[in-house]
């Protein structure tokens, strides 16, 4: 059973270890992923190419690994509620586009977040998803009750469409 795994394409080192983590966990509930540009190749420009491989999948997980680093900037610039943002983690923009299609297509998330990640699909009450916070720097999470029970809701979830 395929699902789609929103995560960005280029991750650090202990990212990747745990993205491969993952692959395994998934794979030993027959659960195939598909990551455009990861491990799926199209020939179709991005967006194409999610929805057509989405439309496919019966569930998304979305992972919010930090993707860029803002050491100084200015948040909601030149208006009333502009103000300033200091070391902001934020995640790959199309953990953003991805978890909206897979929204519009109904399809059941996973919602899991670095615990430094927030924003849009990553707020509480975007979307009906509880949204799970962990360390992403390792894969121990995997492992704990607080992600199982979830999870395993999720699936049974997922193996019924």
């Amino acid at each position: 059973m395929k699902v789609f795994l929103s995560r960005p394409t280029n991750l650090s080192k202990n990212n990747q270890l745990v993205i491969n983590e993952l692959d395994i966990f998934l794979r030993n509930r027959s659960i195939e992923t598909v990551t455009i540009g990861a491990n799926t190749f199209t020939n179709d420009s991005p967006l194409v190419a999610v929805k057509s491989e989405m439309s496919n999948c019966v569930g998304a997980i979305i992972l919010g690994f930090p993707q860029t680093y803002v050491k100084k900037g200015i948040l909601k610039h030149d208006t009333t509620e502009e103000c300033e943002i200091i070391n902001k983690k934020l995640p790959t923009p199309w953990n953003q586009i991805e978890a909206a299609i897979a929204f519009a297509f109904d399809l059941p998330m996973l919602i899991i977040a670095d615990n430094d990640i927030s924003g849009g699909v990553f707020d509480p009450g975007i979307t009906h998803n509880y949204i799970h916070k962990y360390d992403l720097n390792t894969s121990m999470w995997l492992d704990e009750e607080k992600f199982l029970d979830p999870f395993n809701k999720w699936y049974q979830t997922i193996i019924k469409r």
